[in-house]
């Protein structure tokens, strides 16, 4: 307890976006999960648990959030996050996935890779879309892209909360200082937050996610050479083609499946069997195991 408690305290030692989910065994090629748009990949802990124990499974978190200078670009973060895994696996053939922007960065970073000679089994995208696939809704054309920021954050927040926002959304748009207070109150309610820690984590939280999500709407994708998985959510907007934006720009095949489910509920059950039932299929016929099956679903 007293070396934990060191280690805890200690400040000096570097930073890395690099965070082991499951430890596998000696031998296996891991799998690398990218953090969605808040930035850590806590959401990935039970998908990482079921497609264990024999595989490695390592999460990629934002850098920030813990107060360090955010990442502002999707390329800034590949350079970062492909300095980190080739620290456990210099070569490839590497396997990358990530839900929603995660999928996005793992794309970047799979592209990449491939430039750079190495070889890539596996890019998964878990319901990951290109930005600008739909028109923003009429309130939104209103806002500006800071109180637009603002307003995701509060109500993604609020809902990992379990909570019901007390606030408008006039009022949570008005600066950042009023929604990070309403949404400290909130967390108090839930007994999630305390108030000596509650601020600073929750304006952490907020600076990752704000600049992902702007990292996001800058970001312009380049083709690749390579194949993709990409797992569709069944419960999608009418006007969200299937393929979310992705099919123009995979040159070497998108394989796409359909998996029950909204965006958001993926990583939860009872949806999250199907996300590990595909995911082990394409790690089996990656690793040799398993004959490939037909594109589609």
């Amino acid at each position: 307890i007293e070396q934990l408690a060191q280690v805890l305290r200690d400040d000096s030692q570097d930073w890395t976006p690099l965070v082991p989910l499951e430890r596998g065994e000696p031998g296996q090629r891991p799998l690398f999960l990218v953090h969605p748009g808040g930035g850590n990949v806590l959401a990935y802990s039970e998908l990482a648990r079921r497609l264990g124990p024999s595989l490695p499974v390592y999460g990629l978190q934002s850098r920030g959030l813990d107060g360090r200078p955010v990442a502002e670009s999707i390329e800034e973060m590949a350079t970062l996050y492909i300095d980190a895994i080739r620290t456990v696996q210099p070569h490839g053939p590497y396997q990358l996935g990530g839900w929603s922007l995660g999928g996005v960065i793992a794309y970047e970073m799979a592209r990449r890779l491939r430039e750079a000679g190495e070889a890539v089994d596996l890019l998964a995208l878990i319901d990951a879309h290109v930005h600008g696939l739909t028109k923003p809704t009429q309130e939104a054309t209103h806002l500006d892209s800071e109180a637009r920021a603002r307003l995701a954050f509060a109500h993604a927040t609020a809902t990992a909360f379990g909570q019901e926002l007390s606030a408008s959304d006039e009022a949570l748009a008005q600066g950042d200082d009023v929604m990070l207070g309403h949404l400290l109150q909130e967390g108090l309610r839930a007994r999630i937050l305390d108030a000596q820690s509650g601020p600073a984590q929750l304006r952490a939280l907020f600076n990752v996610f704000r600049a992902n999500l702007f990292a996001h709407e800058k970001y312009v994708p380049q083709p690749y050479d390579g194949t993709a998985l990409l797992l569709s959510a069944s419960e999608a907007a009418a006007d969200v083609p299937r393929h979310r934006g992705w099919e123009p720009l995979v040159r070497g095949g998108l394989e796409v499946h359909d998996v029950p489910g909204g965006h958001h509920a993926l990583m939860q059950d009872p949806h999250l069997g199907s996300v590990v039932e595909r995911l082990r299929e394409v790690l089996a016929r990656a690793s040799g195991t398993a004959p490939r099956q037909s594109t589609g679903s």
